[in-house]
């Protein structure tokens, strides 16, 4: 067994009726319970955020897998655990972002916000990267699906 460590988890975007289940399954099998009222995934409450403990090296790949598949924005965060630190990662619009982090907020080291700033070619771009990790996720959608 490997470290284990308490991640943080929440999905937005639009997903049909038709694909509830599989989301609320995929989450329910990692052990995510409501970080508002402890209670399981379900339809009514998928727009909080969740938290599941003792998560062997914050590894939440299956779930990841099904919100990718989905087409579904998601962040989950990470206390650290063990021999590593805390992180973060997020994905928006099929782009996906991994930081250090402290308290689900993205650390920056000096070297990072000046190679970004050089990279990118001035301060304008060093903002707009912040703003895209301050950003809210947004909610979830369920929207009504078409049978074949």
């Amino acid at each position: 067994m490997g470290d284990r460590t308490t991640v943080y988890f929440t999905v937005a975007g639009k997903i049909g009726r038709d694909d509830l289940s599989t989301l609320i399954e995929a989450m329910a099998a990692e052990g995510f319970r409501s970080n508002d009222d402890d209670a399981e995934p379900c339809a009514d409450n998928l727009d909080e955020t969740f938290y599941a403990s003792e998560v062997n090296y914050a590894n939440i790949d299956d779930l990841t897998a099904v919100c990718d598949r989905l087409g579904l924005d998601r962040e989950h965060w990470w206390e650290a655990g063990g021999g590593y630190g805390a992180g973060i990662e997020r994905c928006r619009g099929g782009e996906c972002r991994e930081r250090s982090a402290s308290e689900a907020s993205p650390v920056f080291t000096l070297a990072e916000i000046l190679d970004i700033t050089e990279q990118l070619a001035g301060m304008a771009n060093l903002v707009r990267e912040a703003k895209w990790w301050s950003d809210p996720l947004g909610s979830l959608e369920i929207v009504e699906t078409a049978t074949a």
